[in-house]
């Protein structure tokens, strides 16, 4: 669903690589460990603005 634009995904990596190459999907938090496990959000560019602030706030709060 995330990878839709319906919001935020925590999967391996591998599953996510060509999108994040690509900009379709953006890692917004990583887990410190080495289990390969990785916070992403995917929205719509025309999403409404209560998920964009959303997708604003988990960036902000979890970038590395």
């Amino acid at each position: 669903m995330a990878a839709g634009g319906l919001g935020v995904a925590i999967a391996p990596e591998h599953l996510f690589a060509s999108d994040m190459a690509a900009g379709r999907q953006v890692e917004v938090w990583a887990l410190g460990d080495a289990s390969g496990e990785h916070l992403f959000a995917a929205w719509a560019r025309d999403t409404d603005p209560g998920t964009r602030r959303v997708v604003e706030w988990l960036v902000a709060r979890f970038a590395k």
